[in-house]
This record gives structure tokens, C-alpha cells and sequence, in this order.
């Protein structure tokens, strides 16, 4: 029987996909998680059940390592991402606007004078316990 180049591939291509789910299946059995399965595929050899189990008692520890830094390489492209070591910009507190602090503690007169129906000089409209407390103005250092 004469086998052409084109069925050799397609036979070569079916093994290769074979190999890599039984590599799959061996590496979960070996207690690889999903993300690990996927980098530690390109270290595991063999295309037998036999020599796949080899490969993986052979490379022993040194796997687990070899898939951790692999998936290091992928992550850090040469960008540091969010959330990894950067915190943003420094919270700068909120400047003090004197000016607006004036104006709001003289409208709060203004309409107290003018609720409380003062004269026109404004004496007698006031009262001194109103003042006795101060304004909370936040004030930061």
C-alpha cells in the first residue's frame, strides 16, 4: 500500500493531537491546575503514555518552577500593570480657600440680620450666643 505525503501529515498531525491530550490528562492527574497545564506542555516530551509519564517524574520539581516562570514572562511584558507595585499619584488634600470661607460666614450674617428684621445700622438683630460656637473649617497640614 502506497501512502502519500499528505496522509503521512494527517496521520502526523492526529498523533500530535493525541499526544497533547493525553499529556493534558496526565498533567491534571499529576495535580496541575488548568493555567499550568497549558505552560508545562511545551517542556513534558513524548508522544506515548510511557514516555509522556517519564518525562513528567524526570523533570520532578523542576517543573512547577519552569511553569511559574513562564507564566511570569507572559504577565510582565515590559509594562508594569495596574495594581502591581504602583499606587497611583499622592492624594494632595484640599487647599483652603480663605476667600470662601469669608463669604460664607458673612452671607450666614447677612441673612440672619436680615431674617431676624434688624434696623438698618444692624444693631439689636444679632444675638452673642449665635457666635459663641465656630465655624468647623477642615484644615489640613
Amino acid at each position: 500500500m502506497d501512502y502519500t505525503q499528505e496522509d503521512i501529515d494527517a496521520l502526523s498531525a492526529r498523533i500530535d493531537e493525541l499526544s497533547v491530550l493525553v499529556k493534558r490528562d496526565l498533567l491534571r492527574q499529576a495535580g496541575y491546575e488548568e493555567r499550568d497545564v497549558d505552560l508545562a506542555l511545551e517542556y513534558v516530551r513524548g508522544t506515548s503514555e510511557q514516555e509522556i509519564r517519564e518525562s513528567i517524574r524526570t523533570l520532578g520539581d523542576e517543573l512547577p518552577v519552569l511553569v511559574r516562570v513562564a507564566m511570569k514572562q507572559q504577565r510582565t511584558t515590559g509594562v508594569d500593570p495596574p495594581g502591581m507595585g504602583y499606587n497611583g499619584p499622592r492624594m494632595r488634600p484640599r487647599r483652603i480657600d480663605f476667600d470662601e470661607i469669608g463669604t460664607e460666614m458673612f452671607e450666614r450674617v447677612k441673612d440672619k440680620t436680615r431674617n431676624n428684621g434688624a434696623s438698618a445700622s444692624g444693631v439689636g438683630a444679632l444675638d452673642p450666643s449665635e457666635f459663641a460656637e465656630k465655624p468647623k473649617v477642615k484644615r489640613y497640614r
